[in-house]
Order: C-alpha cells, then sequence, then structure tokens
C-alpha cells in the first residue's frame, strides 16, 4: 500500500523478467479479478504461461505500437478514477465512486523496446495520484543506457514519485542510479533494493 510503483534495473541475464513473473505469480495468488487486473507489455515475449485468472488479463502487448494503443484505451478510465473536486476526505479515501475497485497493474519487461516514453505518456500525469486511482507500474528496464534515461519520460516520471527501485546486474559506468547507488556486476537473480 506504500510502494505503488516499481523500477528493476539490470542487463541481460541478470533476472529482470524472472522477477517480473514472480511478482505477476505472486499479485495473482493473493488477488482475484474484482482486486487486480493486469497489462502487460512483454516485447521479448518472455513472460510465458501468466497464471491469470478469467477476466484479470486486460491486455497485452509486444511492440511499441500495440503498447501505445492498449494504453490509450485505458488511460481515460484510469483518469476517470480520480476523485472529483470537492470530493470529501472520507469518501475520497474508500475510492467508492470507481465502477470497478480492481487496482490496474501495469508490467512492462524492457521498457527501453517499446519506443521509449511515447508510449506512457497519458499515464505520466497520473503517476502522483496512483494511490487515489489504484494504479501500480511495474517497469523493468536494460541497465545500458539508463544514466541518461533517469532524467527522461516514464523512469523519471517513476524516479520522481520516489518509487523503489531493484538494482540487478550491470555496468558501473552507468553511474549512480538511485541516490548514489551505482550499478555493479552480480551473480544473476542477486541485486540491491
Amino acid at each position: 500500500d506504500t510502494d505503488r510503483h516499481l523500477l528493476v534495473i539490470g542487463e541481460d541475464r541478470s533476472g529482470r523478467s524472472t522477477l517480473l513473473l514472480r511478482i505477476i505469480r505472486e499479485l495473482t495468488a493473493v488477488h482475484g479479478p474484482d482486486e487486480a487486473r493486469f497489462l502487460v507489455l512483454d516485447p521479448d515475449r518472455r513472460l510465458p504461461a501468466l497464471p491469470f485468472r478469467p477476466g484479470q488479463l486486460l491486455g497485452s502487448a509486444t511492440t511499441g505500437r500495440e503498447a501505445a494503443a492498449l494504453i490509450a484505451a485505458h488511460a481515460p478510465g484510469l483518469a476517470a478514477r480520480l476523485p472529483a473536486p470537492g470530493t470529501p476526505p472520507d469518501l475520497a479515501a474508500t475510492r467508492s465512486w470507481w465502477g470497478s475497485p480492481a487496482d490496474i497493474y501495469l508490467v512492462a519487461d524492457n521498457y527501453e523496446r517499446l519506443a521509449g516514453a511515447t508510449p506512457f505518456a497519458p499515464l505520466l500525469p497520473l503517476l502522483d495520484h496512483a494511490g487515489d486511482i489504484g494504479l501500480h507500474l511495474i517497469v523493468a528496464r536494460q541497465a545500458r543506457g539508463i544514466g541518461r534515461a533517469l532524467y527522461e519520460g516514464l523512469v523519471a516520471g517513476l524516479k520522481d514519485t520516489g518509487c523503489p527501485a531493484v538494482l540487478l546486474s550491470g555496468p558501473e559506468a552507468e553511474g549512480a542510479v538511485v541516490g548514489r547507488t551505482r550499478l555493479t556486476p552480480r551473480p544473476p537473480g542477486r541485486g540491491v533494493w
């Protein structure tokens, strides 16, 4: 409930996709379709046999164009979840104006392969309101080029919200990624929270 988003950074074969798959499995084991629904962006198709219950998968995409269409289709519904001006705080806390109480989890593997931030632009204004609208972004990105990506688009927006990050193996040359923490070469599956 306190951490709405997650950023996962690592080089190839560091465990990014495995971590995303494990998170999805845990979420679907704990939450039914009326509590959690998913949008999955997976350009490399590395998230096979996802354990979704009927009605839990809202859509999936493997290209930047498909991702843009999927996000554009769901962004207005997420924006409609924002409390109207003047909504009493006690009512806003219940989220009772939603048509569906389910939280939306957007899981993106290999974010950099989805045409940069362009497909995600409709979500940027909603990042700070995630708690009010039940939006969770779980984004995995290649370590290469992260030093530059920290200042653009979705990665910058996630970083600005103070979301936690998992730093898997990566080149030290990218510099400090979160605070003073740098990527370093690590065995697959090992990282820093």
